[in-house]
């Protein structure tokens, strides 16, 4: 997932993120700005290449917070 898409799989991944205090609001379901920003935190904590794209690597590290 990058900025641009849509869907009830950014609402999952958005509402990861707002309950890890790295968004705020309520999960909309489209990944913008303050999206990819999140996941570029997460990314940094990680160790990962902070690209902003929400990829299977990512995603299984954040689900297993």
């Amino acid at each position: 997932m990058t900025i641009g898409s849509k869907g009830d799989d950014v609402k999952k991944l958005q509402a990861k993120l707002i309950e890890l205090k790295l968004l705020s609001g309520q999960p909309d379901g489209a990944f913008g700005k303050y999206t990819a920003d999140a996941v570029k935190i997460m990314q940094k904590k990680y160790g990962m290449e902070q690209t902003g794209v929400a990829d299977a690597a990512f995603l299984e590290k954040l689900y297993s917070e």
